[in-house]
C-alpha cells in the first residue's frame, strides 16, 4: 500500500473469517483483475493435509470432520488462479502445517509439504513459511515483550528497509525477498525451512521498489482494509462458545466444546540439557506432579503436552461462571512454582516458567493422541506459548472479554497476534517474589 514500496492500488484483510466470506471474498478478488496485474495473496495460519492428499486452510468455523465444507480448499484456490486474468501472482504462506493422522502412520514423503503440487501453474511464484509437517515456529522478541513469526518479521524488514535489495538496483525482486528472509531465519533458527516454487518462470519477478531508512511497522503486514457493506450477521466472525454445566463428568468423545486453555511450558529447556538430560526430565517430571495437585480444586486436567519441549495444555471445561477460579489457579500456578524452586528442586539455578490463558473450542478425547485433528485453538496456543516471555502470566482478548473488572486494571495490553489482542498481568513472578 505504501507508495515509496509496494503501491500496490488495492488491498483487502480478512481477519478470522469464516470459510462461506473467505471463498466468496477470494472469488470476487481473483475475478476482479485485470490483465496486466501483479496480485499477491498473503496467509498467515493453519493448514491441513488430508489422508487423500488434500490440502485445506483453515477458517474461523472450520470443523475437523467436515473440511470440505468448512475450511478453504488448495483446489479452490487454485481453481480460481486458473481463471484470474493477472500475468503475474504471487502466493504468500506463512503457516504451519499437519496431517490428520500422527507421524508414525504416515510415509516420510508425505510429511514432505511441496505446494506447488497444489498450486502449479503458468506465471505463479509461491512462497512457504515451512516445507513440512512441522512443529511450531519460534517467534521474535519485539520491544514490548512479545513476538511475531520470523517469516512475516523478516518479510516485512526485508521491504520496509530496503535490505531484501541485495543487488542494490533500487528494485526488489521475489527472488531477492526470498533469500533475504530464508538467510535470516537460517542464522537464527535453523529448525525452520522456507521454501520457493517458481512456475514457469513468471516475467515479472519484482515485488516492491526499494527505500534507504526505515519505516516504521506495525506488528502486523501494513494493509488497510477498505470500507466495506455492514454484514447482515454481526456475529459472524465472532466465537461461539458452549457451556458445560456438568464439569467432566457428561462430556462425550469426539464432541467439540468449549474449555479454558491453560497452557505451561519449561523455558529454553535446552540449557539444562547440555548439562545433564536426565536431571532436566527429573525436573520436569516433578514439576508436573506438583503442578497437577494444585489445579484439581479448579476443575483442570493436563490433557495434551508436546514431551519434547516439556509444554502442557491444562483443560478448565467452560461453564460459563468459573473464570475466577481458572485465572486465580494461573496465578497460584506461577507462586507453586516458586514454592516448588524452594522445596523440592534438585537445581542450583532454577528454570524458569511460561504461561498464558485462552477461550476456545477443541474435540474432546479422554486420550488427546487419539485427535484425529488438532483445532485452530490448539494451534494458536501452542504458537501463542512459544512466542511469550517467561515469568509472567499472558492472556488472549478472549479471556479478557469474560475476565471480571476487578482484575482487568492488572493487565497491560501488548498489541495482537495472530488478529487476537493480546495482555500480560503486570506482576513479574521471578526469583526475588514472595
Amino acid at each position: 500500500k505504501n507508495s515509496k514500496i509496494g503501491n500496490f492500488n488495492e488491498t483487502k484483510k480478512l481477519e478470522n473469517s469464516p470459510c462461506a466470506k473467505l471463498n466468496e471474498s477470494l472469488e470476487y478478488f481473483f475475478k476482479g483483475c485485470h490483465n496486466k496485474d501483479l496480485i499477491l495473496l498473503y496467509f498467515s495460519g493453519h493448514g491441513i493435509k488430508d489422508s487423500q492428499g488434500n490440502l485445506y486452510f483453515i477458517a474461523q468455523n472450520t470443523k475437523p470432520s467436515a473440511l470440505r465444507s468448512t475450511a478453504v480448499s488448495a483446489a479452490y484456490i487454485k481453481e480460481l488462479l486458473d481463471i484470474c486474468p493477472a500475468q503475474n501472482q504471487i502466493l504468500i504462506f506463512d503457516c504451519t502445517f499437519s496431517t490428520v493422522f500422527s507421524d508414525r502412520e504416515y510415509p516420510g514423503n508425505d510429511l514432505k509439504i511441496d505446494l506447488s503440487q497444489w498450486f502449479k501453474g503458468s506465471r505463479r511464484i509461491i512462497l512457504s513459511a515451512f516445507t513440512s509437517v512441522s512443529s511450531f515456529t519460534q517467534g521474535k522478541e519485539t520491544p514490548d515483550g512479545f513476538n511475531k513469526t520470523k517469516f512475516t518479521h523478516y518479510l516485512v524488514q526485508g521491504l520496509s528497509t530496503g535490505k531484501a535489495d541485495k543487488n542494490g538496483d533500487g528494485i526488489i525482486s521475489i527472488d531477492e525477498l526470498y533469500e533475504y528472509v530464508s538467510e535470516n531465519i537460517h542464522i537464527n533458527m535453523d529448525q525452520q525451512t522456507p521454501g520457493m516454487w517458481v512456475c514457469n518462470q513468471s516475467e515479472c519477478c519484482a515485488i516492491a521498489e526499494s527505500i534507504l531508512g526505515e519505516i516504521k511497522t506495525d506488528t502486523q503486514i501494513d494493509v488497510t482494509e477498505p470500507p466495506e457493506a455492514e454484514s447482515t450477521d454481526s456475529n459472524e466472525s465472532k466465537p461461539v462458545y458452549t457451556i458445560t454445566k456438568s464439569g467432566w463428568k457428561n462430556l462425550k468423545k469426539g464432541n467439540e466444546y468449549t474449555f479454558y486453555f491453560l497452557y505451561t511450558a519449561i523455558d529454553k529447556p535446552s540449557t539444562i540439557a547440555e548439562q545433564s538430560i536426565t536431571l532436566l526430565e527429573k525436573e520436569a517430571h516433578n514439576l508436573m506432579e506438583y503442578i497437577t495437585k494444585h489445579i484439581k480444586s479448579a476443575g483442570g486436567k493436563i490433557w495434551l503436552s508436546k514431551k519434547e519441549n516439556y509444554e502442557h495444555i491444562i483443560l478448565f471445561p467452560y461453564d460459563g461462571k468459573n473464570m475466577k477460579k481458572v485465572f486465580r489457579s494461573a496465578f497460584l500456578l506461577m507462586l507453586y512454582k516458586k514454592l516448588f524452586d524452594f522445596e523440592t528442586s534438585c537445581l542450583e539455578q532454577p528454570l524458569s516458567f511460561k504461561v498464558a490463558l485462552h477461550l476456545g473450542n477443541t474435540q474432546y478425547y479422554p486420550d488427546p493422541t487419539n485427535i484425529p485433528l488438532v483445532s485452530n485453538d490448539i494451534n494458536y496456543v501452542f504458537h501463542f506459548g512459544e512466542q511469550i516471555k517467561p515469568d509472567y502470566i499472558y492472556i488472549t482478548e478472549d479471556i479478557k472479554n469474560i475476565l471480571p473488572t476487578e482484575y482487568t486494571r492488572y493487565l497491560l495490553p501488548l498489541g495482537d497476534f495472530r488478529s487476537k489482542d493480546i495482555y500480560r498481568i503486570q506482576f513479574k513472578f521471578n526469583e526475588n517474589c514472595t
